[in-house]
């Protein structure tokens, strides 16, 4: 049973392809029936997750089913990231539901763009 808390994850694949840049899954386990959240990236310069480069709200939308699980994705694009710098970013992502508020984020995480 939902205990009213998010539980997730985020699968972060970088293929850093010609035809596909990154993909990302989203998972949430054991949550409210029935109930919608968007998934939103934040990428930031520095390892505090303190300064934002690139926001990416709206990244994906899920419905939880009867048993309160949910699942999503995107795929990324090399157009997605033309024009970045090729660094290391440290990325967070955060859930929100229906209202807007955030239910839920990562922690900040190193990701490096070949």
């Amino acid at each position: 049973m939902a205990d009213g808390s998010v539980h997730g994850w985020v699968i972060d694949i970088h293929a850093q392809g010609p035809r596909i840049y990154a993909q990302e899954r989203y998972l949430l386990h054991d949550v409210e029936p029935g109930q919608t959240y968007v998934m939103n990236l934040y990428a930031y310069s520095d390892p505090d997750c303190g300064d934002l480069v690139v926001a990416v709200p709206g990244t994906a939308t899920m419905t939880t089913n009867t048993a309160g699980n949910a699942r999503s994705g995107t795929t990324f694009v090399p157009a997605a990231v033309e024009g970045l710098p090729r660094t290391t970013y440290y990325l967070r992502w955060q859930v929100t539901d229906a209202s807007a508020a955030v239910v839920h984020e990562t922690a900040c995480v190193p990701v490096s763009l070949d």
